[in-house]
């Protein structure tokens, strides 16, 4: 529930330069459908949106067993335009409320954020600590962004990044550089390449030798009506590509995904190595995953998910188990709830103890009637599940306005909503969408959809943890399109 992405000091991130994880068939064992945030599940563009006035967060007090003040969030000031372009973060100091982090922030026309400053409280005046710069083009595609740090009364550089697009807004290039004092250094590029439909076809990552670029890994996928049905991965060794691993997509006449099949290159052949399997109700809602792994000789289980859902598809449970011996074990669960607008107002998680099902987390979410967060509370229980170990609490302090030209409703017949979220919004167009992709502001993209599915209605989850101010950079054909979201 923490409320501090509006203020987070922007630091050097190793992902800023867009460098993916190496090891892909690791990130295949991430269980599906259990990265999900607490959700607002309205299923249509809201005619007014909500403004933060002020934000007050308070944290559990394990000893004394209640809530205690934290921080809240002041000040918030908007343009005309509704973006939020000042405000003040104040911390609790066990007697009164102090003075900790100020943002700024600056737009262009097309409600592109252009400057993000953040100052801190010291001897009782604001001091500059951090900016980030962006640039755009015509068609809402970021072409830079550079983040500096003031010190000794100087700003100085730290990183930068630079895109770059081709005729249909593909990206092309990610370029990311750090500053040596006098002049920029590469430090790392990405090469993408795309077919005819706008599907990434190859990434090739490169690091800077001094003088020139060296081949790291690529990655290469091939695609059946817009579905990615083979991915290869290498890596450059002995200045030869050399394969890593592969995986293959089964999919079923409707378009699901029903099996990945990952294998490994070992003793120069390819040997399996994961195996994971789909299944889904007549509403194509995921209701269950079957994970395994080869032992040399066979597919040997290693986990299950199984999902159940309300009449109007929502999520309403979620388990896990594991194989162990010849059987499976219970591991976790989840269940949510819901209001009458489909808002999810609650989720409780347990694990398994070997004889019963043991409380360990629960969010609770309040709405008003207008599907605007009123309040949101998290705990985390210990393994007896009766004692709290941890938690936090907000209460949002609002008023709303007409989704003119805001964060919602943005023009061009392409709607976000909704806006803010708990981390799963719906992306609705008048025309048709042919690439998603999400960006943070230093840069990293947390989401990508190339499948090319040429819908007119996307729902879209990303992943876990994922808190702050994020772009959306939509294709439809060859015409890019950006939107600005708020992830609580």
């Amino acid at each position: 529930m923490k409320n501090l992405w509006l203020f987070a000091i922007l630091v050097v991130s190793v992902n800023a330069f867009g460098q993916a994880n190496l090891n892909r068939p690791g990130n295949n064992l991430k269980p599906a459908g259990l990265d999900l945030n607490i959700l607002r599940g309205t299923d249509k563009p809201q005619a007014l949106i909500q403004l933060y006035d002020s934000i007050y967060e308070w944290q559990w007090d394990t000893i004394n067993a209640v809530w205690s003040p934290e921080y809240k969030q002041v000040s918030m000031f908007y343009d005309m335009h509704n973006n939020l372009v000042s405000e003040v973060r104040e911390k609790w100091d066990s007697t009164a409320w102090v003075n900790d982090v100020k943002t700024i922030s600056t737009f262009n026309a097309a409600n592109e954020m252009t400057n993000g400053m953040s100052q801190t409280w010291s001897n009782g005046a604001w001091k500059n600590c951090c900016q980030d710069a962006y640039t755009w083009d015509e068609n809402g595609n970021r072409l830079s962004y550079v983040s500096q740090l003031f010190i000794d009364s100087t700003w100085r550089n730290i990183e930068k990044t630079i895109w770059t697009y081709d005729s249909r807004n593909n990206r092309t290039t990610v370029i990311g550089q750090s500053w040596n004092d006098t002049a920029w250094r590469n430090v790392s590029q990405s090469v993408y390449s795309y077919d005819a439909e706008n599907n990434q076809t190859g990434k090739v990552y490169q690091t800077w030798g001094g003088d020139s670029w060296i081949n790291a890994y690529q990655l290469a996928s091939t695609y059946t009506s817009g579905k990615e049905i083979f991915v290869s991965y290498q890596v450059w060794s002995d200045n030869a590509w050399q394969n890593y691993w592969q995986e293959t997509n089964v999919f079923d006449v409707l378009g699901n995904l029903a099996s990945t099949l990952i294998e490994s290159w070992k003793n120069s052949s390819w040997q399996n190595s994961y195996y994971d399997e789909y299944s889904y109700d007549i509403h194509n809602n995921q209701i269950s995953r079957l994970m395994q792994t080869w032992d040399s000789n066979a597919w040997v289980n290693t986990k299950k998910y199984s999902y159940t859902y309300n009449a109007d598809h929502f999520q309403t449970s979620g388990l896990t188990q594991i194989w162990i011996g010849s059987k499976w074990e219970n591991s976790g669960k989840y269940t949510n709830s819901y209001d009458i607008h489909n808002n999810n107002t609650g989720e409780l998680w347990y694990t398994w103890n070997g004889n019963a099902w043991i409380q360990c987390q629960q969010s609770i979410i309040a709405f008003d009637v207008n599907d605007f967060i009123k309040s949101g509370s998290m705990k985390n229980w210990k393994p007896d599940g009766i004692t709290v170990s941890s938690g936090d609490s907000t209460i949002y302090y609002y008023h709303s306005v007409e989704g003119m030209d805001n964060l919602s409703l943005t023009g061009h017949g392409i709607n976000v909503y909704p806006n803010p979220n708990y981390g799963k919004f719906t992306i609705a167009s008048t025309v048709t969408i042919t690439s998603i992709e999400v960006f943070n502001l230093q840069g990293e993209r947390i989401y990508e959809d190339f499948t090319g599915s040429h819908t007119t209605l996307k729902q879209i989850v990303v992943p876990a943890g994922r808190k702050g101010i994020f772009f959306i950079r939509i294709g439809a054909g060859t015409k890019m399109y950006t939107r600005k979201i708020v992830i609580q």
